[in-house]
């Protein structure tokens, strides 16, 4: 490139000019047309001097520590927002602390009443349950606590099913054959009584009667739960307490004598009855006492116990 006294030059270029080509019989019509737009059909070309060359490398190297910067500042701040999201994941809105709270609250509460429900129906002291019987039309609730002990006796037993449907249905073909039957719901199963007695010798004397009856049978000893049973008047714990003093009385040899004691005893108990299930007890007691030694014994006895373990079991 050319220099002139250390500064850039400049160059005039005109277009369409005397220097280029023109075409027969246009040379008169177009020469005033040139002059009249000479001005304006010519630009000035400014050539940059040699000093004012561009240093490529040293360009591309200012260009390279731009970028980096730009790269290491990008890094940072997507850093910082990584971090704040990790605060804002791992904070504990209060809102939500207060629902856990409440939540755990309520669950806590919810168990402690289950639990209070669970322990009325657990045994009580000396091993017997709590249980209250239902109370008649009147609904008057007595202050009174009978604790009634469990009972044993010998019973001899028509099967042992896992359904009450099942075990009435047994029972009903029985019935038809004139076995007596009592069904006793215990622990989730259902246990076919057909005969009861004081001692082992006593029911498997019944065993051998009843299964020359048709019935399929198996004596065993037995037992009875006790309760205690709460809400009851003076005359109520009287007739609980006497129960099972009846039922050893009516498998055993009872006198005549001793059948009649109870049965006034009993008699004269008719103040003071206010629940339904007690006035049947009562009734029951009195029909076996009344049957004892006669050929519906063992039906009024199984009938009588019937209604005794519907209190205990309440």
């Amino acid at each position: 490139m050319d220099k002139h006294n250390g500064k850039a030059r400049t160059i005039t270029i005109k277009l369409n000019q005397d220097g280029q080509p023109k075409h027969k019989g246009e040379g008169v019509k177009e020469q005033a047309a040139t002059k009249e737009n000479e001005v304006e059909d010519q630009f000035d070309w400014i050539l940059p001097s040699g000093e004012e060359e561009v240093d490529w490398e040293k360009e591309l190297a200012e260009r390279e520590k731009v970028k980096k910067k730009n790269n290491k500042s990008s890094k940072s701040l997507a850093k910082k927002k990584k971090s704040s999201f990790k605060q804002m994941k791992y904070q504990l809105n209060p809102s939500m602390f207060f629902t856990i709270l409440f939540a755990v609250v309520v669950g806590t509460g919810f168990g402690l009443v289950m639990l209070n429900v669970l322990d009325k129906g657990e045994t009580a002291e000396g091993g017997a349950a709590s249980s209250q019987v239902g109370a008649s039309g009147e609904g008057i609730v007595g202050s009174e606590t009978a604790e009634l002990p469990a009972l044993d006796t010998f019973i001899v037993q028509g099967g042992v099913f896992t359904t009450k449907d099942s075990a009435e249905g047994i029972a009903a073909s029985y019935k038809e054959k004139g076995i007596p039957t009592f069904i006793h719901e215990n622990q989730e199963q259902y246990t076919l009584i057909i005969g009861v007695a004081a001692t082992s010798e006593a029911a498997k004397a019944m065993s051998a009667q009843l299964e020359g009856q048709g019935a399929e049978v198996f004596a065993k000893e037995y037992m009875i739960d006790g309760a205690k049973v709460e809400g009851l008047t003076a005359e109520e714990k009287k007739i609980l307490e006497l129960s099972p003093q009846v039922y050893r009385l009516l498998t055993s040899e009872a006198s005549a004598e001793q059948i009649n004691t109870y049965s006034s005893t009993l008699n004269e108990m008719n103040q003071g009855l206010n629940h339904e299930d007690l006035i049947a007890l009562k009734d029951k007691m009195l029909t076996a006492l009344k049957a004892h030694n006669g050929e519906d014994a063992q039906q009024a006895v199984l009938n009588f116990l019937q209604s005794y373990t519907v209190i205990v079991q309440t």
